[in-house]
């Protein structure tokens, strides 16, 4: 195996180890858990949004974050994207340009999500803190 070859898969690895699955009415949704510099990024982008008040910046950081987080999903309809469409029933394969309209399709999934990913991101948080102690 060459050395770009290993790398491809230690990069792989990395991001499988930190992915989780949300089920969430008969779907399932993968979210992978931000770096530490991912983070960083993401939060200086919400602020650029201070300007607005806390409450905004706040949840602009959770949709900017939530948003990067989908990394797949499973049994995604047209019907949970655009409402109402004849071919509601149609699966619709992982595309992260469909994100955002499903997120504001389903605000109750994308709480959920966002909430299932805070929790993961303090956990880690946590235990990057507690490994730096050692």
């Amino acid at each position: 195996m060459s050395d770009v070859a290993d790398l491809a898969d230690l990069k792989a690895r990395a991001d499988a180890a930190r992915d989780f699955s949300v089920p969430i009415e008969g779907r399932n949704f993968t979210l992978r858990v931000p770096t530490g510099f991912e983070l960083v990024l993401t939060q200086r982008s919400a602020d650029q949004m201070a300007g607005l008040g806390a409450k905004a910046a706040s949840m602009v950081l959770e949709r900017l974050l939530t948003h990067a987080a989908i990394v797949g999903w499973a049994g995604v309809t047209v019907e949970d994207i655009l409402p109402g469409q004849p071919d509601g029933e149609k699966h619709v394969p992982y595309d992260v340009r469909f994100v955002d309209l499903l997120l504001d399709a389903r605000p109750k999934w994308a709480a959920k999500l966002a909430a299932e990913l805070l929790e993961r991101i303090i956990a880690r948080t946590s235990a990057l803190a507690a490994d730096a102690k050692n």
